[in-house]
């Protein structure tokens, strides 16, 4: 597997969409069964394990998207939690 350079086009994308996606969380438009969040979640953790295992020198923005991206992942899980007791 090729390893991919990741641009700060990349990193600010990543944590735009980690951003929305913990916005997502907290609105109450999820459907029963949460499909969106669900997806949502999925593809959080891939991103996160694409940056894992990218190359560590990108001037600490690759490290600072891991940390937002870990960041976003628990947003939706609590988001999921607490859609599912409400």
């Amino acid at each position: 597997m090729q390893d991919r350079t990741f641009t700060r086009r990349d990193m600010a994308l990543l944590a735009t969409t980690a951003a929305a996606v913990a916005a997502a969380a907290a609105t109450p438009a999820a459907a029963a069964e949460q499909p969106r969040m669900t997806e949502a979640l999925k593809h959080l953790n891939d991103a996160l394990d694409e940056l894992r295992r990218g190359s560590p020198d990108k001037g600490g923005f690759r490290d600072r998207a891991i940390t937002d991206l870990e960041k976003a992942i628990r947003d939706v899980e609590d988001g999921i939690r607490y859609f599912d007791t409400h």
